[in-house]
């Protein structure tokens, strides 16, 4: 049994190890969240995470072959009749590809354990737009984590436009007091629903490699050392003032 599903724009990935944090934090609690990688992160040299993670995470096709399963689910009629309309009257607007993902997503979710209901994103950008079309498509409340650049620099023109996001999340965690009271102020409507959720270490294994480690040869002790003798005078002073 699965209890919600997160979608990530890139999932696992070295820059962004406070969300594999997070997925283990809640698997520890007991939480089995469904994972999805719209890029595919695989091919990836540096790795910080548990090798047994990557295994579960369900990545999408590339962009093309993407396109073409949601085509061949469309057919089948297997999707939405909104997944229709929406892919039909598109038109001119930007980030048709949302749509697509949502609706493989979605499509997925309901093979894997159609119970879930629930979906989250970090960053206020591809992985939330792609929340906000699940809702639409399928009925599923979303929530996202707003972080830094995704909030404060201007976003491009995107469908769903940016206060779509705020407006009809069922919650908007975000990661220090300055960015909640930001959005709060920014979307006033979706005040009560911001939280701020701080992004949290693992000490132990930092308090395990102090602990091991040869103080007397660690750089910060060399550091020491040559700043004190930067810092003391010439030996002949210290004759000269004896």
């Amino acid at each position: 049994m699965f209890h919600l599903s997160y979608i990530f724009e890139r999932f696992p990935t070295f820059t962004q190890t406070f969300c594999v944090r997070e997925v283990l934090e809640l698997e520890r609690l007991g939480v089995r969240p469904i994972i999805f990688s719209i890029q595919d992160t695989r091919g990836e040299d540096i790795r910080n995470f548990p090798p047994h993670l990557i295994e579960r995470v369900h990545f999408l096709p590339p962009e093309e072959k993407l396109h073409d399963e949601v085509r061949r689910l469309v057919d089948e009629r297997r999707l939405p009749q909104s997944v229709v309309l929406t892919l039909r009257f598109w038109g001119e607007r930007p980030d048709k590809n949302r749509v697509y993902e949502a609706a493989w997503i979605g499509h997925r979710m309901r093979e894997l354990d159609a119970r879930v209901r629930h979906a989250h994103a970090h960053f206020a950008g591809v992985g939330a737009r792609t929340c906000w079309w699940l809702r639409k498509f399928f009925g599923h409340s979303f929530s996202f984590t707003a972080h830094a650049n995704d909030i404060f620099c201007q976003p491009e023109p995107q469908t769903p436009e940016f206060p779509a996001l705020f407006r009809d999340a069922s919650l908007v965690t975000t990661v220090s007091d300055y960015t909640a009271c930001h959005l709060r102020e920014q979307f006033p409507g979706a005040a009560p629903r911001v939280r701020r959720v701080y992004n949290s270490l693992d000490l132990a294994p930092f308090m395990a490699a102090r602990a091991g480690a040869d103080r007397g040869r660690s750089a910060g002790v060399s550091l020491r050392r040559k700043a004190m003798m930067i810092s003391l005078p010439p030996a002949h002073c210290c004759a000269t003032a004896a």
